[in-house]
């Protein structure tokens, strides 16, 4: 019977979580359209990594109202084609599970053959192998989880597109797909779709077929996941944009305080330098009254050199006057040591005694 397209709406939905890496994003909507008309018991999934296919698969189940369980295994400790990566990948997803889907998912921390004894033979309707992506490791995946599948099972390959790097998924596929219906998606590094179980819900071939007649619709479903990853890139980047947006605002708020402080450490200088001012005012004219009074001094200083050079010339003439006086007195005193010592002097010696007495007797 013809596939009915337009039936289904799953397909249309906006994936509620999506991290990096990002290489299984394009196939979403596919994951949303299979899990509508495949209606599975039991999904596995091989290899989670960060989750963005598991949780497509359990938010179908959730908006769907299915009665599936699904299951997640994975170490998360890497490998050589994930590379390794932080506990933080493990410990976010299960957050996310925990808080959407704990009802009836799960996160199975092993390996993928310690697995294995958690489900019975024929239990499995949906299996996603995104392991190790060596040759050897898928087909040992397949073969070693084969008894595990359901009659109405199909089995999901990632990276059957990819030749480089050790992937071997390409060789695999080109050996199992021929054996059943099967379509292998070009996008997104490819995804094959194996329907294994000899039971496959009629909806499910119809789908397959449709996929391999109509290129229209791997070419739908491949332009819904570029939106998807058009739409996730420009949420990351307006969320980018909003924490550079953020951390700009917290620079201006600290730079708006850094203002508010320099405006009141301003106000401050302001005041100092009001106060530096008055105070200068004050000195200035300080200054000025010690200027005049200085050059007062100084006026009066000139007054007094003057008055002393003056002095000293009139002392200069004094004592070349007493100079003289003593020259003249010296010259008389020799003059009267000459009369004194004279012949005359002696001889009238009485006369002046003899005038003295007669003056004194009258």
């Amino acid at each position: 019977m013809p596939f009915e397209f337009l039936k289904h709406r799953q397909y249309l939905a906006r994936p509620r979580r999506i991290v990096e890496p990002v290489s299984w994003v394009g196939h979403i909507p596919f994951a949303f359209l299979l899990m509508e008309v495949l209606r599975p018991r039991v999904v596995v999934e091989l290899g989670v990594h960060s989750g963005n296919s598991f949780n497509a698969f359990c938010q179908a189940v959730d908006e769907l109202a299915l009665e599936t369980t699904c299951h997640g295994v994975d170490t998360w400790a890497g490998d050589e084609h994930a590379g390794t990566y932080e506990e933080a990948v493990y410990q976010e997803l299960r957050a996310h599970q925990e808080a959407h889907y704990a009802r009836f998912a799960q996160l199975m921390r092993m390996t993928f053959d310690e697995a294995q004894a958690c489900f019975a033979e024929g239990s499995v309707d949906l299996l996603h192998i995104d392991g190790l992506h060596t040759y050897e490791a898928v087909r040992h995946d397949f073969e070693h989880w084969r008894d595990k599948l359901s009659p109405q099972a199909v089995v999901l390959f990632h990276d059957t597109r990819v030749r480089e790097r050790g992937f071997g998924v390409w060789r695999l596929w080109e050996e199992i797909a021929e054996r059943h219906p099967s379509y292998n998606f070009r996008h997104s590094h490819g995804l094959g779709v194996l329907l294994v179980g000899e039971g496959v819900p009629e909806p499910v071939q119809a789908l397959v077929e449709a996929l391999n007649r109509e290129e229209s619709l791997p070419a739908l479903l491949a332009r819904l996941g570029d939106c998807i990853l058009e739409d996730h890139r420009h949420r990351e980047r307006i969320a980018e944009l909003e924490r550079a947006l953020s951390g700009q605002r917290a620079l201006a708020e600290a730079r708006l305080g850094e203002a508010r402080e320099l405006a009141v450490r301003l106000d401050e200088v302001n005041r100092k330098y009001g106060e530096c001012c008055r105070q200068h005012g004050r000195l200035a004219e300080t200054l000025r009254k010690e200027t005049e009074r200085r050059q007062y001094l100084a006026g009066r200083l000139d007054e007094l050199r003057s008055a002393l050079e003056h002095a000293r010339g009139e002392a200069a003439g004094l004592r070349e006057a007493n100079r003289e006086l003593e020259k003249r007195l010296a010259m008389r005193e020799g003059q009267l040591e000459e009369i004194f010592a004279s012949r005359v002097w002696r001889l009238t010696a009485p006369l002046r005694r003899g005038k003295g007495s007669n003056e004194t007797g009258a």
